[in-house]
């Protein structure tokens, strides 16, 4: 059951992507440029990191737990961050890519006017990724956090959707990282 899970996850990686290759027109021109993914060694990242690093041949890095960084640096990753390490996003500078697999719990960081995280010069620009999931839970007290027809379509919730495609409209609009939103549909575990 948990394999099937891999090419919604793979889709996800090509969806959340596919606005950043065009920008650069064309996977060849990401060759050597910088990306970060936040939480490589879960569901999304693990094949994030291997499709940046392998197919797109960029520079990864990311951050997970100690014991993972075995796994992170033979799918690719150039380097690998504890994300217990107090501030360590102080340590990016000047990236290309930065992929939120957290749904926009770095937003604020990366678009701070001191921030020095993002490439803010240069063409192409640089790139803002959230990717947003949340399930729905049967038993949750909130009713806005309940699947009330049964459909397990997170995403389907408009406030969520809204929020997501106004925050990029208003990036858009006040920076020159670009900021894309995309979904990853999931369903709660039974």
């Amino acid at each position: 059951v948990e394999l099937a899970a891999i090419p919604l996850v793979a889709c996800t990686v090509l969806q959340a992507l596919r606005p950043v290759i065009a920008s650069y027109g064309g996977e060849q021109h990401l060759r050597g440029r910088k990306c970060f993914i936040q939480g490589g060694s879960g569901g999304l990242g693990h094949i994030a990191v291997q499709y940046c690093a392998h197919v797109l041949g960029m520079h990864v890095s990311t951050t997970c737990s100690p014991a993972h960084f075995g796994l992170l640096r033979s799918y690719g990753a150039s380097e690998v961050i504890d994300y217990h390490t107090p501030r360590w996003e102080e340590g990016l500078l000047d990236l290309d890519v930065f992929i939120d697999t957290m749904g926009h719990v770095y937003e604020d960081i990366v678009y701070s006017a001191s921030s020095r995280i993002m490439r803010r010069t240069g063409e192409p620009p640089s790139h803002y990724v959230r990717i947003a999931s949340s399930p729905y839970r049967r038993d949750a007290k909130d009713p806005l956090s309940r699947d009330q027809l049964g459909l397990a379509i997170p995403e389907a919730r408009l406030d969520r959707m809204l929020v997501g495609y106004l925050r990029e409209w208003y990036r858009g609009l006040l920076s020159s990282i670009k900021y894309h939103f995309c979904l990853l549909y999931t369903s709660p575990s039974p």
